[in-house]
């Protein structure tokens, strides 16, 4: 999971306003990728791991995932910037908390 949220670093680093621009959707639709393998990778967790570290937003990786997979026409790209600025560095956090 870690590496979904590091590749997710690298479209942080070209910028809101590059991820924002509607005349693109490379970046877009990598950052939409990159969460639905994430929500992949969340799949693969023992339950043994998610019961043990609730800190993880589990259901929320697993929603969001839902939502860009089912719900692309609806899809907002400040919704999905968030996503990556705020929720994916708080979920990186918390999993290296975990695994200390």
């Amino acid at each position: 999971m870690l590496v979904h949220i590091t590749d997710a670093d690298e479209i942080v680093r070209h910028g809101e306003e590059a991820f924002l621009d509607e005349r693109s959707a490379l970046l877009f639709r990598a950052a939409k990728s990159i969460v639905i393998d994430l929500s992949s990778a969340a799949d693969r967790v023992s339950d043994e791991f998610t019961s043990a570290h609730p800190e993880v937003p589990w259901s929320a990786i697993h929603r969001m995932r839902s939502v860009l997979a089912h719900h692309y026409d609806d899809i907002q790209r400040p919704v999905v910037w968030d996503t990556l600025v705020v929720d994916l560095p708080a979920v990186r956090d918390a999993l290296l908390t975990s695994i200390e």
